[in-house]
């Protein structure tokens, strides 16, 4: 089960919406040694309400287009690296960095499904633990999902997220509700869902609405996903 329109946890707040998870669909080639192609397609049971307010609709990025420098990027992951995790949506604007300096902190990194943000000298802001699979947005396009990182906020060790621009093609080919053709594909709504999964182990999860019923989910470790009928 997913909740969608809360920014706390625990109580969920009463505008929220429930709806059961039906399907998963991972990436073929998820790989969990490097976290190559870190994301995957979920399918919900029922269409959500997208309000516009509680929960609002954002934007698949265009492929191949630039990653700005200025992002946002949001969870309830610990609130420094070791800390308690957050009961509260929490969020914090970090810098896109460039490939050559996450190449040189990861030995592993691939530019083609992954890129760096944070504050590559001195750190201090960066997702953490728990917050892998939530969303890093530009403007109103979500254009990465937490993967993972060397601790959290370290000079030198940035955050890696995965580029979504890179697997828009691989989403319509994976939910069938999406008829668009790629070129049209990035025009389609999406929305960042907070999460409701109570018998679950894991911290907390994130969701990418990338038609309605259909959801897209990535989590560091391992990723599950749903696809359409």
């Amino acid at each position: 089960m997913i909740l969608a329109g809360s920014l706390e946890l625990e109580p969920a707040d009463e505008e929220a919406q429930s709806v059961d998870v039906a399907k998963v669909k991972i990436h073929s080639k998820y790989n969990r040694i490097t976290y190559d192609n870190d994301i995957a397609i979920l399918e919900l049971s029922e269409e959500l309400d997208l309000d516009g307010y509680r929960v609002a609709a954002a934007k698949l990025p265009i492929y191949g287009q630039p990653i700005s420098h200025k992002l946002i990027v949001s969870g309830w992951g610990k609130l420094k690296e070791d800390g308690p995790l957050s009961n509260a949506l929490q969020f914090v604007r970090v810098m896109f960095i460039n490939n050559k300096k996450c190449a040189r902190a990861y030995k592993g990194f691939n530019k083609d499904v992954m890129f760096c943000a944070g504050f590559f000298k001195k750190g201090g802001k960066d997702s953490c633990q728990g917050d892998s699979g939530g969303p890093i947005s530009q403007g109103k396009k979500l254009v990465g999902i937490t993967s993972f990182g060397n601790g959290c906020a370290r000079p030198r060790y940035p955050g890696v997220y995965t580029k979504v621009q890179y697997f828009v093609p691989w989403i319509n080919q994976v939910a069938p509700m999406i008829t668009a053709g790629e070129d049209q594909l990035q025009d389609q709504q999406t929305t960042t869902i907070s999460p409701l999964a109570p018998n679950l182990s894991f911290s907390s999860w994130y969701f990418l609405v990338v038609k309605k019923s259909t959801i897209h989910l990535d989590r560091k470790g391992m990723s599950f996903s749903l696809q359409a009928n």
